[in-house]
C-alpha cells in the first residue's frame, strides 16, 4: 500500500512538472509593455522610423502635447503633422484642424481605416520615390483622390478639397 502511494505521488509530481515545463516553453514570450504601443523600438515601430529620420537630419519633432498647444507654438510656420492612431481608434478631423490645414499646414492621419479587402497583406507598390511596402488589406473605395492605390482601392488618399492638404 505504501509503495502504491509513493508511485501515485511520484506520478502527480511528474505530471505537474511536465505541465509547468510545457507552460514555460509554449507560453508567448511577447513583451507586454510594448503591447498596443505604436512607438516601439522594434523595426516595425515608429520609434525606429523616428530615429531613422533623425539620422537623416530631417526637421522632425515628436509632439506629445495637445493640438491646441501645437497651434499656439507653431502659428506662423507651415508644418506637417503626422498623427498615428492605434488599431481601435476612430478619428475625425475637427473644424479647428481643418482651419489649421487651410492656413497652409499639412495633416496626415495614419490609421486603420477602410474596409478589409481580398488584397494580399504584404505587397510592394512602385511610386515616384521607389518601391513602398504596404502591409494591410484595408482599402478605401470612397470617392477620395487616391495617392497610392491598387486594384482593391485606395491605400493613401486625400480629401477632394483642392486647397487643403489632408491625407489619410
Amino acid at each position: 500500500m505504501i509503495k502504491s502511494r509513493r508511485k501515485l505521488w511520484l506520478f502527480v509530481g511528474l505530471f505537474f512538472s511536465v505541465i509547468i515545463l510545457l507552460t514555460l516553453l509554449v507560453a508567448p514570450s511577447r513583451n507586454q509593455l510594448m503591447s498596443g504601443s505604436t512607438f516601439g523600438v522594434a523595426p516595425d515601430g515608429y520609434a525606429a522610423w523616428y530615429e531613422f529620420m533623425q539620422e537623416r537630419n530631417a526637421p522632425i519633432e515628436r509632439w506629445q502635447k495637445s493640438f491646441k498647444t501645437l497651434q499656439q507654438n507653431y502659428s506662423d510656420n507651415s508644418i506637417t503633422l503626422l498623427r498615428v492612431y492605434g488599431k481601435s481608434a476612430q478619428f475625425a478631423v475637427s473644424k479647428t484642424e481643418r482651419e489649421w490645414v487651410k492656413k497652409g499646414n499639412t495633416l496626415v492621419n495614419l490609421a486603420f481605416q477602410g474596409r478589409v479587402t481580398e488584397a494580399p497583406f504584404s505587397r510592394s507598390h512602385e511610386t515616384d520615390f521607389g518601391a513602398v511596402k504596404i502591409e494591410t488589406t484595408r482599402r478605401n473605395t470612397d470617392s477620395f483622390k487616391a495617392i497610392l492605390k491598387d486594384d482593391f482601392g485606395a491605400i493613401i488618399w486625400q480629401e477632394n478639397n483642392q486647397k487643403e492638404k489632408l491625407f489619410m
